[in-house]
């Protein structure tokens, strides 16, 4: 079954800032990829493809893997915690691959690296949810979401965030 991605706008209960979400199906990517997991993760994970990112090589790594190329895999930091705002604390992978119409997040898992190489390292050691589902999006509206993303890391003084 193909999902709708799309963007919605929140608010990030650590800082009291608005930014934009991941919504499947309606339901946010956080909420999605949870609701049939009984994990211990602190609530509040936000988007990688916010420019909340400051550390540019991290921010590159996000945007290097979001559209992997056609029969090739990614592992794709979707979430990360919305107080540290970095790889390096509670990071969600979701492993992507592409064909010529879809883009497949296979299943999603927590970063456990050690945080040494980052963010080279990331998505290499993975603790796998045994119970997550795979999602399909049509590509175009994939790319559609991340285009909302990239305009405001392009514009000079683009920020998703405000009060």
């Amino acid at each position: 079954m193909i999902s709708r991605i799309e963007t919605n706008i929140l608010v990030n209960p650590f800082t009291n800032y608005n930014y934009y979400d991941i919504l499947i199906d309606g339901i946010s990517l956080e909420e999605t990829i949870f609701k049939n997991l009984n994990i211990e993760i602190k609530k509040g994970l936000v988007s990688t493809f916010l420019n909340w990112l400051s550390n540019p090589s991290e921010r590159e790594t996000v945007w290097k893997r979001t559209l992997p190329e056609i029969d090739q895999t990614t592992f794709l930091p979707i979430l990360m915690c919305g107080e540290d705002l970095d790889l390096l604390c509670d990071v969600i992978i979701a492993e992507t691959v592409t064909d010529n119409n879809y883009v497949y997040w296979k299943r999603f898992g927590l970063d456990i690296g050690n945080g040494e190489n980052m963010p080279k390292s990331i998505g290499k050691n993975v603790q796998w949810f045994m119970n997550s589902s795979e999602i399909i999006f049509d590509k175009n509206q994939y790319s559609e979401v991340l285009n909302k993303f990239r305009k405001y890391l392009n514009e000079e003084n683009g920020n998703l965030c405000y009060k």
